[in-house]
């Protein structure tokens, strides 16, 4: 038997996935954030100690204080790209696509593909006009 699967049954909405990039993004900016200023605090605390920057016993203390905030913030952003590359494999069908489409390339530092985007969109509209 031979079953034939529509695109929308298989590959999540892109509104959801929109969604859920949104969520994630303000999740990681969020961790980025508190990771930034652990380690701008880590650096203040460990100069006024006079603990050399790049020494065996800085990098110890800068870890055991930052660590699992920058590992929470790598993971996070790992989480935000394996997204963009879902939302990305995508065809645009509406601007509210398009839209998505682009914030998940610029994510992927992939600008260019915006513009492979619009022109699938115009295509699509000529065809069905």
């Amino acid at each position: 038997m031979n079953i034939a699967l529509n695109a929308s049954t298989v590959l999540p909405s892109l509104a959801s996935l929109g969604a859920r990039f949104e969520a994630l993004s303000a999740e990681y900016d969020h961790a980025a954030t508190i990771c930034s200023g652990l380690i701008d605090q880590s650096d203040k605390d460990l100069r006024e100690a006079g603990i050399p920057y790049g020494s065996t016993e800085w990098s110890c203390r800068r870890f055991a204080l930052c660590g699992a905030a920058i590992r929470t913030a790598d993971a996070l952003k790992m989480d935000l790209e394996e997204l963009a590359m879902e939302i990305a494999r995508h065809p645009v069908a509406s601007i509210d696509d398009l839209a998505v489409k682009a914030r998940a390339h610029l994510a992927l530092h992939e600008p260019q593909a915006i513009l492979t985007d619009i022109a699938n969109l115009q295509d699509r509209a000529s065809a069905t006009a």
